[in-house]
């Protein structure tokens, strides 16, 4: 049995797929089964929700410009605090014996967030590919399509 551990993840989703291809008696099957979906409950608020309305209207009356009120900082520490999350993950599924291939995808800002979360996942006989693509949108047939035309799964 070979078995295939798949992340799709964005800033606000990340889903852990496992793909066993189990050779039967001459036939090969393959099962794609979604075995975790985390959620960034951040990435799912508005703003307003986040952010105070009131920056810089104290010190610049209603223009509210010319001062930084960190909005940007703050999202991506939410962001990298994801990453460290999805990290975790996928160094359970890196450690699993019987996985033999990891694949990441995730928007480019992303997968360079959990890159820099996750460190090195390498060991012998795991293999590890990268794809810079946003595809949490696709259901698990059109995830498995896809990955298929980029050769990093068999047709």
């Amino acid at each position: 049995m070979n078995r295939t551990c798949i992340a799709i993840i964005d800033a606000s989703r990340a889903r852990l797929f496992r793909l066993d291809r189990i050779s039967d008696s001459g036939r090969v099957r393959e099962e794609l089964v979604e075995q975790t979906d985390l959620v960034n409950p951040a990435r799912h608020q508005r703003d307003t929700d986040l952010f105070s309305d009131e920056s810089g209207k104290s010190r610049a009356g209603n223009l509210g410009f010319g001062f930084d009120d960190h909005r940007a900082a703050h999202v991506d520490e939410l962001d990298h605090a994801f990453a460290r999350r999805i990290s975790t993950e996928l160094h359970k599924l890196a450690d699993d014996p019987q996985v033999d291939h990891l694949i990441v995808c995730a928007t480019p800002r992303m997968l360079g967030n959990v890159r820099q979360a996750a460190g090195s996942m390498e060991r012998k006989g795991l293999k590890i590919d990268e794809v810079a693509r946003d595809l949490a949108q696709l259901t698990p047939p059109q995830i498995r399509e896809q990955l298929s035309s980029y050769g990093l799964l068999p047709t």
